[in-house]
């Protein structure tokens, strides 16, 4: 798959985010979509998620993930890995709340809260523990009704789990992440 990396719409510890556009029209992308990008070599999260988005399958409470890939380093830089999400245009749900000054109709706030319990519901009901749930990894999309209304999906699955396992920190930033079973 083929795509075009525009502007960067965000930025965590070890990935930037960019808005991508498929190179072809294709039935299956969508014409706008969000990478997740970062070195090669701090990509361990970023693999992660993929692979819990990909054991998840579809749930419409939970961002969709669309594949990955590596592009190469440019002179000097190291290879890329890239993780193809979908756009959510609304942003956080903490930008959704700054941009209303924290308020929200309860209405709203009893929809987004039922979308999240499912998605953490789908998530628990696959075998897996998220491990992040906070309003910066709630994504807000609009709702097509003619209200201005919004639904929301849990993303960022970077620290997710299979349950019954849990991430200890390790010992040095040399080391491989460490897991340690809870049973």
């Amino acid at each position: 798959m083929e795509w075009i990396r525009g502007e960067t719409i965000g930025r965590g510890t070890f990935a930037s985010i960019n808005l991508a556009t498929p190179k072809e029209k294709s039935p299956t992308l969508p014409p706008v979509m969000a990478v997740k990008s970062c070195d090669l070599s701090e990509s361990a999260t970023l693999i992660n998620e993929r692979e819990v988005l990909g054991c998840l399958g579809d749930c419409p409470e939970i961002i969709r993930c669309f594949g990955a890939n590596l592009t190469a380093a440019e002179e000097g830089g190291s290879d890329r890995y890239n993780l193809l999400l979908e756009y959510a245009p609304g942003g956080s749900l903490l930008d959704e709340m700054r941009r209303r000054g924290g308020r929200i109709p309860e209405a709203e706030v009893r929809r987004h809260v039922r979308s999240v319990l499912e998605a953490v519901k789908h998530i628990h009901g696959r075998g897996f523990v998220h491990g992040d749930i906070k309003v910066q990894n709630i994504l807000v999309f609009p709702v097509v009704n003619g209200r201005g209304d919004t639904h929301v999906k849990v993303a960022d699955f970077g620290l997710a789990s299979k349950a019954g396992r849990r991430r200890i920190q390790p010992e040095s930033s040399d080391d491989e992440s460490c897991w340690i079973s809870l049973r």
